[in-house]
């Protein structure tokens, strides 16, 4: 039955062209039998996969959008919704014969870690089963970025601060290269799969919106680390510059608060958890602890007061509780960012309104110039909010101070500072300063909400609703126009960050200028 088998599909092939009568176990049985003659052996590759793109510790190839699951397997999702054909196709990898893979059937390919953890390129083709004039069909299908290897861990794992800190460039930071790493503990199983829908959430809007970066530093402007013979806690203050690959010349900048859990495995040092100021992957609302542990920078402590002793712990114990407790629900948020992403993707330009004659001008370079000093260096003449709701629209109400913005100390709509225990709500909540950017047609600042990123101005404000609950939780400021505009603001500390590379739902106000 095979012989009759091969030989029809030499008829079929010097026939009308190899049609859809191959099933997926069909091609197995060909495979496993040696036939003589095979459909894909006198046909180029559909697609060739170029070698990979080193950079640093990222490798990058066009391939597919490609996830790390939680048992370290790299998952390859590809997007067919192009894709004309009955999708079989004789995947090689490296000239070696994976098998057959039927994308319409199955558009995820689950391959071992293995395959990606060599030195130098790595090629796939894909062997069409059928001869189609609808060439490159998977050239579009193909086009994606995406992260392939595992990372190399080259810290010293015998130093807590150095796992920590390669961790947290390589794979937690949201400007890392979300690499699997071989510093994560085999036991913080339930923070793999957080771990693991996290870095896949932040590639989505990544790769969706052509944000393609390389962490060009990582450096930790404060540190703290206690640890006992099992146990170590880990604080890191980071300044991280990265580089957007299709604008390298315009670098960008953030800062942000890290504290990450290790545990001693077989003599070396790994993580067991990490979260970052304002993440909420996993704690309590109570004041900064998740159950009897203390997380310092949540409860209103200055980073240099982290005092939190390993000794007064047992590692056992802290294993138990981050796989116990219930974590964010990534997954969910996966689900928002499709649909944030879909909405942004669509926005075109549509000019401004005109200004009523009545508005005075802001002065936007003076707000330029201010930014630039203390997005990423807090301005000590202020108080710093950061440890009590946040710092954003503190800052951002000095910007606007600095763009000559007169206070307005009375009214529905008032916007003042004369000291930390006499300002208005607005001066650092971003729900009463929305509210005056949407209502207030009186003395002070006068705002239009925008429908699209690519209006916004340099000095405009953006807010942004993490959680899509319909009320804005952070604000930034616009420091370059155009289709990726550019950022900066507090809390999670940024400067020339692109706008498109923040989750959530989006909010643009353009500022008009200010009434006496």
């Amino acid at each position: 039955m095979l012989t009759e088998i091969c030989d029809k599909a030499k008829e079929t092939k010097t026939g009308v062209g190899v049609r859809k009568i191959i099933v997926l176990t069909l091609l197995i049985m060909i495979l496993l039998t040696g036939c003589d003659f095979l459909p894909w052996e006198k046909q180029d590759p559909i697609y060739l996969v170029m070698p990979f793109e080193a950079s640093g510790n990222s490798k990058k190839v066009d391939v597919a959008t490609v996830v790390y699951n939680e048992n370290r397997e790299a998952e390859l999702l590809f997007d067919v919704s192009q894709l004309k054909s009955d999708g079989i196709y004789l995947l090689t990898i490296d000239d070696e014969e994976y098998g057959v893979v039927h994308l319409k059937e199955d558009p995820r390919l689950v391959l071992s870690s293995s395959y990606f953890e060599k030195d130098g390129p790595v090629e796939f083709r894909f062997y069409s089963t059928e001869e189609t004039d609808e060439e490159p069909e998977l050239r579009r299908l193909l086009k994606i970025q995406a992260r392939v290897g595992y990372a190399v861990d080259d810290a010293p794992t015998d130093d807590p601060f150095e796992v920590a800190k390669r961790f947290l460039e390589l794979s937690y930071s949201t400007n890392s290269a979300l690499m699997p790493s071989q510093l994560l503990s085999e036991q913080a199983v339930e923070f793999a799969k957080a771990l693991h829908w996290r870095q896949r959430t932040i590639a989505l809007r990544r790769e969706a919106m052509g944000n393609e970066k390389e962490l060009t530093s990582f450096e930790a402007v404060i540190s703290t680390v206690e640890a006992s013979e099992d146990l170590a806690f880990v604080f890191i203050k980071s300044r991280e510059e990265f580089i957007y690959l299709d604008e390298p010349k315009l670098p960008g900048a953030i800062g942000f608060r890290y504290f990450s859990v290790l545990i001693k495995e077989d003599g070396d040092w790994k993580v067991l958890w990490t979260t970052r100021h304002g993440e909420g992957d996993l704690l309590d609302k109570s004041e900064g602890y998740l159950s009897y542990f203390h997380i310092p920078f949540a409860a209103h402590q200055e980073e240099t007061a982290f005092q939190l002793d390993p000794h007064r712990y047992r590692a056992e114990d802290l294993i138990a509780l981050f796989n116990e407790r219930e974590y964010k629900d990534f997954s969910k948020e996966y689900e928002w960012e499709v649909r944030n992403i879909e909405r942004e993707l669509e926005e075109e330009v549509e000019g401004l309104p005109a200004a009523g004659d009545d508005l005075l001008p802001i002065n936007r370079q003076a707000m330029l110039d201010y930014v630039k000093n203390y997005a990423l260096d807090r301005n000590e003449e202020w108080p710093d909010f950061t440890f009590y709701g946040g710092n954003c629209q503190f800052f951002a109400s000095q910007t606007l101070m600095a763009g000559e913005i007169p206070m307005t100390d009375s009214g529905e709509f008032a916007w003042y500072y004369h000291g930390k225990g006499d300002r208005s709500r607005s001066w650092s909540a971003v729900l009463p300063m929305q509210n005056i950017l949407e209502q207030n047609t009186g003395p002070g600042l006068s705002a239009v909400r925008l429908h699209s990123r690519k209006d916004l101005q340099e000095g405009d404000l953006v807010y942004i609703d993490w959680d899509m609950d319909e009320e804005v939780d952070h604000v930034m400021i616009v420091t370059v126009k155009g289709d990726q505009p550019r950022i900066a603001g507090n809390t999670e500390d940024a400067y020339n960050k692109r706008l498109t590379d923040y989750a959530g739902g989006k909010y643009y106000y353009h500022l008009e200028g200010y009434r006496q």
